[in-house]
């Protein structure tokens, strides 16, 4: 028996099977450009949840140039201090709607400068580094 590979619920998914137009399901997730009646806005919030619609960060990030993301790089996070402020960032983080990658450098500056590398070819929109 042939696996079968499942696809991704897009936009159109969401339109379909809220009776609307691609655009309306991106103004709802989007609060705008544009209003949205509210009860058209309960069914695309409802066909969200029955198609189990995830947007694509990836896609988003392409259009927007941000990628809602931090980069930390400490020299070994089993520091209580370095623990600690990586604790403290990534809160804040959340609170101001991203997230953060952490890079351990295992006291290893090689690696250390391999992490920065690898932080910044993902665009994140900031990167946090003590060393």
């Amino acid at each position: 028996m042939a696996k079968q590979v499942k696809t991704a619920v897009t936009r159109s998914d969401v339109a379909k099977a809220a009776g609307t137009s691609v655009a309306v399901v991106s103004y709802v997730i989007n609060n705008g450009p544009r209003p949205v009646a509210d009860a058209t806005r309960q069914r695309v919030l409802a066909a969200i949840e029955q198609t189990g619609y995830r947007p694509n960060a990836a896609a988003r990030a392409l259009a927007s140039g941000n990628t809602k993301t931090f980069g930390l790089v400490v020299p070994n996070i089993n520091n209580p201090f370095v623990a600690s402020m990586a604790h403290m960032l990534l809160q804040e983080s959340l609170n101001h709607g991203h997230v953060m990658l952490l890079g351990d450098a295992g006291d290893d500056r090689k690696r250390e400068l391999e992490l920065i590398q690898g932080l910044l070819n993902r665009q994140v929109d900031g990167l946090f580094y003590t060393s």
